[in-house]
């Protein structure tokens, strides 16, 4: 029977988990342990359309409170400078194959020199708009994401996890106990051992409990993924518009990205260090975006562990799996992961089964 739930880590997987678990089942005793050792990534989020669904359909977060502490921009997509045209969009909206009533094939077919007009969503995005004007305001649609800051973000998160009843502890794991159960305690720096039923990793690359205490086999994507580093910097805004997209612009060994903050723009260049060096990326990167100021060089690896859920732990976020710098998609795996584990709990009343986690582990795989 599950009664408690350790959450390792107060990053975004982490609180994001420790919010689904605590909102669908209130009765858990959830508990975050973080460590302000541990920094953040913070080279500027994106969203899909699964991370709005998420907080405001499944978790009933409110917009106003989301937007006055988060403090996002809307994003309706990706922009890519990318290929033999000169640009074309990726909108949330309906894709290429959709038909319109009075046309005989998919609009995809249609687009010939430029695909800026294939839908309302893609020419919104051409203008650097959001909304069609409805009256005295804008008319809503749910074709949308956010950008933010990844501090903001997780101070939102926090806050809302604690109105929640989901208790926090600043500490540091200095061990891990463990028997063929899984694991039986953190030991902490503070001096004292905290147990639970059910161990939600969310340590990002570390991994302690999955990776490093459980030793799940990782399963590497370097023969398709080849980009395994990023610079990233960014300058305060000054006249530019606040684009509703995320940039994709391809580079002589990966591609740029461009995250719109309302006081901010960042900027990042995913690259493959086989192919070309951290210096030789970095002047790139510069000559490309002349007023970036400081930057920093991130190193990850692409793949997942083999299981995300093995014994009594399950990882969320970067700690079972990450797909290059795609920090959108990787927000969009933590949503679906929250929100699968805690109905997981919530459909056997708590009392798990092998069959509970073979399955998620089915569907984190595939996923």
């Amino acid at each position: 029977m599950i009664r408690k739930i350790i959450v390792l880590g107060g990053g975004s997987a982490g609180f994001m988990a420790a919010i689904a678990l605590k909102v669908k089942l209130p009765a858990l005793d959830v508990l975050v342990i973080r460590s302000k050792d541990i920094g953040i990534i913070g080279v500027g989020e994106g969203s899909t359309v699964a991370l709005t669904r998420f907080l405001h359909e499944y978790l009933k977060i409110g917009m106003k409170k989301f937007h006055e502490v988060a403090q996002p921009t809307w994003k309706m997509g990706l922009k890519f400078i990318w290929g033999p045209r000169p640009e074309f969009h990726y909108p949330f909206g309906p894709g290429m194959e959709a038909k319109y009533d009075d046309l005989p094939k998919g609009k995809g077919y249609y687009c010939d020199q430029d695909s800026q007009y294939c839908d309302l969503y893609s020419a919104m995005m051409t203008h650097d708009k959001v909304f069609e004007r409805a009256g005295a305001g804008p008319r809503m649609h749910d074709s949308l994401s956010y950008h933010f800051e990844n501090e903001k973000f997780v101070q939102f998160l926090e806050g809302y996890a604690i109105a929640q009843g989901v208790r926090t502890l600043d500490d540091t794991v200095l061990e891990v106990k463990q028997n063929e159960a899984g694991i039986t305690g953190l030991v902490l720096k503070g001096g004292q051992t905290e147990t639970a039923d059910l161990y939600v990793d969310s340590s990002g690359f570390i991994s302690l409990l999955l990776g490093k205490t459980l030793g799940e086999p990782f399963i590497p994507f370097k023969s398709s993924l080849y980009c395994d580093r990023a610079v990233a910097g960014g300058w305060d805004r000054t006249d530019e518009p606040i684009k509703p997209y995320t940039t994709c612009e391809n580079m002589d060994a990966g591609w740029c990205w461009q995250i719109e903050h309302i006081n901010r723009i960042i900027r990042g260049y995913v690259y493959a260090s086989d192919f070309i060096s951290d210096e030789a990326a970095e002047k790139e990167f510069r000559d490309k975006n002349p007023k970036v100021v400081k930057t920093r060089i991130v190193k990850f690896v692409s793949g997942r562990y083999e299981r995300c859920w093995v014994k009594n732990v399950v990882a969320v976020g970067n700690a079972c799996g990450f797909v290059e710098p795609l920090e959108a998609t990787a927000l969009g795996v933590i949503a679906m992961q929250s929100r699968l584990l805690a109905n997981t709990l919530l459909d056997c009343d708590c009392q798990l089964r092998p069959t509970q986690s073979a399955n998620y582990n089915d569907w984190h795989a595939r996923n």
